[in-house]
């Protein structure tokens, strides 16, 4: 069983859990909106995808160019 599932987190499986617990729900209540998103719940985790694939959540770091920094003169006013 263990060669079926070999890089399952525990996040991962309680995807899947919760996903097959709303399904269950969705059918039983007949809410085909639900079940639709239940189906989403149980394909993310058994094709190890999630919302934030290719780092779409992930913030860009700003390019750091390599500016010289001019020097300031200041003038003493009396």
């Amino acid at each position: 069983m263990l060669h079926i599932f070999p890089k399952w987190t525990l996040f991962r499986a309680l995807r899947l859990a919760v996903g097959l617990l709303l399904l269950t729900e969705a059918l039983r209540s007949q809410n085909w909106f639900m079940v639709a998103a239940a189906a989403v719940l149980i394909i993310m985790p058994m094709l190890n995808i999630g919302c934030c694939s290719n780092g779409g959540c992930g913030i860009q770091a700003d390019k750091v160019t390599a500016k010289t920094q001019k020097e300031t003169d200041y003038e003493e006013v009396v």
